[in-house]
């Protein structure tokens, strides 16, 4: 092939390359303007409900006593309420025993239950036992009370009303009606002593910054307790007793 020759070849090849290039640049427009975006509607998840509820104040507080299942304690519900540091009421909710022995049974339910392969753990006797237990704050219903749900699980439940009071601007008098919970980091505890679990307090009025606030620790230590506690016109605190 002649040096003509061979300039014309290259010249031809690096047309093609070109055309090729210029081909597959197209084709990536093209798909690009061909891709539809869409919102698809998916099932929504627990931590989907769990977020929703927290935005509509709705709070849970879990605590594991599944460290006392191998033997039969009383568990009592206990309320609580402080105006500023000095507390003011206390009152006890209910009581029930962390578990439920085949031995309350008669022998005909005892069969029942064996058959049906509904006891906890039969082989040490045990039906039913609380290994957890619920502290639950539902939204303020109205500009006087709270209503906050206790669940000792498979063992007892309910809801304890919970009487609220503003707090107030030293300035203009002007009030709000605003509580927050904070839990207890419960590491260990003693038989028949009172075991603080959740604190709710409200708002406090700051003279300085001239705001309401609510400001402090995440987690209360229970041998401490809360830096916050000598501002807050008036909370409660949520605990139990174990006997």
């Amino acid at each position: 092939m002649t040096k003509e020759g061979v300039s014309k070849y290259k010249i031809r090849i690096q047309t093609m390359k070109q055309i090729i290039i210029s081909f597959l640049v197209l084709l990536s427009s093209a798909n690009g303007w061909a891709q539809n975006y869409v919102v698809k509607q998916q099932k929504a998840i627990v931590d989907d409900y769990i977020a929703l509820m927290n935005f509509a104040r709705y709070e849970a507080f879990s605590f594991d006593v599944s460290s006392l299942i191998d033997s039969t304690r009383v568990f009592e519900i206990i309320f609580r309420e402080f105006e500023r540091d000095s507390m003011v009421t206390e009152q006890s909710f209910f009581s029930t025993e962390n578990r439920k022995m085949l031995s309350v049974f008669d022998e005909t339910d005892q069969k029942k239950i064996h058959d049906e392969g509904s006891a906890f753990d039969e082989a040490k006797g045990i039906y039913k036992v609380a290994q957890k237990l619920i502290v639950g704050f539902l939204p303020i219903e109205n500009d006087s009370t709270e209503r906050v749900f206790l669940n000792i699980e498979n063992m007892a439940r309910g809801a304890y009303c919970l009487h609220l009071k503003p707090a107030v601007n030293t300035k203009t008098g002007e009030t709000l009606l605003e509580y927050n919970c904070v839990p207890y980091k419960i590491t260990e505890f003693e038989f028949n002593k009172f075991i603080p679990l959740v604190m709710y307090g409200s708002f406090w009025y700051d003279e300085e910054y001239d705001f309401f606030r609510f400001c402090g620790e995440q987690e209360i230590d229970p041998n401490e307790g809360a830096s916050m506690q000598k501002y807050m016109p008036h909370y409660y605190i949520v605990g139990m007793v174990v006997r």
